[in-house]
């Protein structure tokens, strides 16, 4: 009943994705590593220019990637 995002090994900024997510494989597996399974995470996406205030106001920690 919606969309689906997901995450997978980016080749390179000469790939595009369909809408996905696409990590090198070093920042996939950190990735992977920092998220709990028991702390519910969720997929945050936006631009740039305003990723800090959202982060700040909202309390959202900063992933170890990206």
């Amino acid at each position: 009943c919606g969309s689906q995002i997901f995450f997978h090994i980016w080749p390179g900024p000469n790939s595009p994705t369909a809408g996905c997510t696409g990590l090198s494989a070093k920042n996939m597996q950190t990735l992977m590593l920092w998220l709990d399974q028991k702390q519910n995470p969720l997929l945050v996406q936006i631009p740039e220019e305003i990723k800090n205030t959202f982060l700040d106001e909202l309390k959202i920690p900063k992933a170890p990637v990206g």
